[in-house]
C-alpha cells in the first residue's frame, strides 16, 4: 500500500534526540512492504514564539501539500493538533489511521479538542501499549476492533545489543539517565539521589557514578552538578550512539510521571541493563520486577532510592533481555504486516 506519514516533528543531526520514534516508526511502515512518504517538519523548534512559528508554517503546510489523493493510507500522528486541517483533505476511498502517543489524550486545549471531533467511526488507531489502548477507550469510545497495539517502531536489536551487560559484578556501579532535564521525567529524584550519594555507596558498598544526556528545558539544574567527579554529563546523542551510552551503564533509571510506552526503558532493557521506573501508566507492562529491573511509587523518593539499592544489590540477577523480545523492530515489522492486510480486507 502507499502510505503518507504525517507528523510535525523528525530527528535531525543538530536534534537527534528528537521525535526518534516517528523515524522506527517510517522505518518499519517501509519494512513492512509498504511504499511511505514523509509529511514532516524538520525545523523542531521546541520553545516560545520559535515553536508557535514553526507551527504556523506546518499548518500551512499541510494546507498546500496537493497530493494526498495519490495514497491508499494517511498515517497521522498528533491528530489533535490538526486533524481539523486533514479532515478536509482525506478522501472517501482513503484509509486513515492515527498514531496516539505520550499525553495527547491527557493534556488537551480546545483546539485540540476540536480537532477529535473530526474522527470518524472508520479510522482505524494505533496505540503503543494496552495502558494506552485502554485510555483511548475510556477518552474516545473507540471501538475495541479498530485498535491496534504497535510499540512505537519497536527497538532495534541488532542495534541496541549487549556489551558490558548488567550482570557485571564489579565494585563500580553506573547509573544512567536519558530522558531530559524535565520535571515530568522525574529530574527532582535524580538530583536527590545525586545529593544522596554517599549513603547510596555506604550501603551498597560500591563506588557509584552517573552518566546523563544533557537536554530538557531544566538543563541548569543539570549544570549545578557539572563540577562533581562523579557526574559525567553528555551531549545528545543520535540513535546509533545511544547503545555506546546504555552499554556503560549498570542501571538505567527512569522515574518518569507518565509514558505512553517509554522506549528509552526498552532500549536499556535490549542492552541487558535493568531499569529502575515509576509504577504507572504503561511502564508495568515490560518492568517486571528481579527479571527486568524494579518499579517504585511515584514520586516518592524513598521508594526510588530503594528499589535502585535493590538493582545494586542484587544485579546479577537480571537478565531484562530475554524478557522483551516481543518488542523487537523485527516483531513491529510483522506486526506491521498484519495491521495493514487486515485494514486492506476490511
Amino acid at each position: 500500500m502507499k502510505v503518507l506519514l504525517i507528523n510535525n516533528r523528525f530527528p535531525t543531526k543538530k536534534k537527534p534526540h528528537i521525535a526518534t520514534f516517528i523515524k522506527s516508526i517510517f522505518e518499519s511502515i517501509k519494512a513492512s512492504d509498504n511504499n511511505v512518504d514523509l509529511l514532516i517538519s524538520r525545523r523542531n523548534k521546541l520553545k516560545g514564539v520559535a515553536k508557535l512559528f514553526d507551527s504556523f508554517l506546518f499548518y500551512l503546510q499541510i494546507i498546500f501539500f496537493r497530493n494526498y489523493k495519490n495514497y491508499d493510507v494517511l498515517y497521522i500522528n498528533r491528530f489533535n493538533h490538526f486533524g481539523f486541517i486533514l479532515s478536509t483533505k482525506i478522501q472517501k476511498n482513503q484509509e486513515v489511521i492515527i498514531h496516539w502517543h505520550g499525553s495527547e489524550l491527557r493534556s488537551m486545549n480546545l483546539s485540540h479538542k476540536f480537532s477529535l471531533r473530526f474522527i470518524k467511526t472508520r479510522y482505524f488507531h494505533i496505540v503503543p501499549s494496552l495502558y494506552y489502548k485502554s485510555l483511548l477507550i475510556s477518552k474516545l469510545c473507540i471501538n475495541k476492533g479498530n485498535i491496534f497495539i504497535s510499540p512505537s517502531g519497536g527497538v532495534d536489536f541488532s542495534l541496541f545489543n549487549t556489551g558490558k551487560g548488567a550482570c557485571s559484578d564489579t565494585q563500580e556501579v553506573v547509573l544512567g539517565f536519558a530522558s531530559g532535564a524535565k520535571k515530568e521525567k522525574g529530574l527532582d529524584l535524580v538530583l536527590q539521589l545525586i545529593k544522596d550519594l554517599n549513603d547510596l555507596e555506604e550501603q551498597t558498598e560500591k563506588t557509584i557514578s552517573f552518566e546523563i544526556i544533557e537536554y530538557g528545558d531544566e538543563i541548569g539544574k543539570l549544570k549545578e552538578t557539572e563540577e562533581l567527579i562523579n557526574i559525567t554529563l553528555l551531549q545528545p546523542l543520535e540513535k546509533n550512539k545511544m547503545p555506546e551510552f546504555y552499554n556503560n551503564c549498570d542501571i538505567l533509571l527512569f522515574p518518569t510521571h507518565e509514558e505512553s510506552l517509554g522506549l528509552v526503558g526498552l532500549e536499556a532493557m535490549a542492552c541487558n541493563i535493568p531499569v529502575v521506573g515509576t509504577n504507572c501508566t504503561a511502564l508495568p507492562e515490560y518492568i517486571i520486577s528481579g527479571k527486568t529491573g524494579e518499579l517504585f511509587d511515584k514520586g516518592n523518593y524513598n521508594s526510588f532510592k530503594n528499589a535502585v539499592i535493590q538493582v545494586i544489590t542484587n544485579i546479577q540477577e537480571y537478565s531484562p533481555r530475554e524478557f522483551i523480545s516481543h518488542y523487537s523492530k523485527d516483531e513491529v515489522v510483522e506486526g506491521y504486516r498484519r495491521i495493514f492486510k487486515e485494514i486492506n480486507t476490511k
